[in-house]
């Protein structure tokens, strides 16, 4: 598994240089921008150091620790260092999580199968380095905070269990 090294300038809006000292679960997303790509959206992040706003005018955060397409695993945050993916007050927060956000073909969400393959296998390697339960320890964006994140796994609950399935070893084949 090749990752490409690719860290953010450290702000306060995409990294903070907090430090993350545990983690407690892998938190998949979808990008929410069809057919771009790993680097695009990193380069996204990169740009939200100059202080960006939204059309209410407020500030606009936001990172991951890596992005993936078909092609490339970027990674964005080192692991010592939270990202802001996830902005919840629950039991998981940027505080105690890894993000990690996934490119998708359309706005239905599907993954190409490329991209899936490469998250198993970032995962697998996450989940051993930290000795997690992908059963457990890998959730999506709405399981945390309830935002509609990543949407295919959302709407096709199963294939998320399949997904993870690969991660653990119960399944080579499906989604």
């Amino acid at each position: 598994m090749e990752i490409t090294e690719r860290f953010l300038t450290p702000n306060t809006y995409s990294r903070p240089q907090y430090a993350l000292n545990t983690v407690d679960a892998f938190v998949v997303h979808w990008v929410e921008n069809p057919r771009t790509t790993a680097m695009f959206n990193r380069n996204w992040w990169e740009l939200l150091k100059n202080g960006m706003k939204d059309s209410k005018g407020n500030y606009i955060y936001g990172s991951a620790h890596y992005a993936i397409d078909p092609e490339t695993i970027i990674q964005c945050i080192p692991l010592n260092e939270t990202a802001r993916h996830i902005e919840t007050l629950g039991k998981y927060t940027n505080m105690n999580t890894i993000g990690i956000e996934l490119c998708h073909i359309d706005w239905e969400g599907r993954f190409d199968p490329r991209t899936l393959d490469k998250a198993v296998d970032l995962l697998k390697f996450l989940c051993d380095r930290f000795k997690k339960d992908p059963k457990d320890d890998i959730i999506r964006h709405f399981d945390a905070s309830g935002k509609l994140c990543p949407k295919w796994f959302i709407d096709h609950p199963e294939d998320f269990e399949l997904f993870k399935g690969r991660i653990y070893g119960l399944s080579t084949t499906g989604y």
